[in-house]
């Protein structure tokens, strides 16, 4: 990496940080964090969904693919997930919003009983638990090529600077 790469990515850092802090501002509650106050239609929350879901696997895993196998790739993002994500933003969200949840096992909860919403929560804590560890190998093998850093200290650096 060049200055110049270092230099775009400390001003998108810092941008981040300043688009953040001013925001955060009006977060004053739990439905203000995760239903930004009630004030945006469902389906702008919804459609949320979309964005959320593009991350480190997506830049790394998803760009490799892309070059080895081209155009193809684009079906997995267009044809896989972007229907199943809009069609979850139009269809189940305003279940949610009218009954009133933040989370998917709140609403099963409170539709069927404690033990589904908690093993559905377990279900989902382990995902993430698996996701997380993907994750963060994938952006330790990504500073290990490109900056030469140790895996492990990358896995250190990345989790702590995402903490932070």
């Amino acid at each position: 990496m060049a200055g110049v790469d270092f230099t775009i990515v400390f001003i998108y850092l810092v941008g981040v940080f300043v688009v953040g802090s001013y925001f955060g501002r009006y977060v004053k509650s739990k439905g203000d964090f995760f239903l930004a106050g009630r004030v945006l239609p469902f389906w702008a929350i919804g459609m949320s969904i979309v964005v959320s879901d593009i991350g480190a696997i997506d830049f790394i895993a998803a760009a490799g693919s892309g070059y080895e196998n081209g155009l193809a790739q684009a079906n997995f993002d267009w044809i896989g997930s972007m229907p199943a994500m809009v069609f979850a933003a139009l269809i189940f969200i305003p279940y949610y919003w009218r009954a009133g949840v933040y989370t998917i096992p709140e609403f099963l909860g409170r539709r069927y009983n404690g033990l589904v919403r908690f093993l559905e929560a377990a279900i989902w804590g382990l995902f993430l638990l698996a996701m997380l560890a993907i994750m963060l190998g994938v952006t330790a093998d990504l500073l290990q090529r490109v900056l030469g850093w140790d895996r492990y200290l990358a896995i250190w650096v990345t989790a702590l600077g995402v903490g932070f």
